[in-house]
């Protein structure tokens, strides 16, 4: 059994897993925002910075609705 294997077997004996999933949602859900950032806001030339922005919170505050949702079990995976 190697060491990745070994600490999941002591997260799931002890419930750790289930703490770990919802720091790793959000760490993942900042990245993607950071990603989303750069992508919309500061690699579109020639577009006006507001409208950008508003394109940016929109499809933000998409993300973080299905994930909202997803975590509630309002929506299946």
């Amino acid at each position: 059994m190697g060491l990745r294997e070994h600490l999941l077997e002591g997260a799931l004996e002890t419930g750790l897993l289930f703490l770990d999933v919802g720091i790793l949602r959000g760490r993942l859900i900042r990245q993607m925002e950071k990603a989303l950032w750069r992508s919309i806001v500061e690699h579109e030339k020639g577009a006006l910075r507001p409208a950008q922005e508003l394109k940016f919170y929109f499809v933000r505050n998409l993300l973080r609705t299905t994930d909202n949702h997803l975590r509630r079990g309002w929506l299946s995976r």
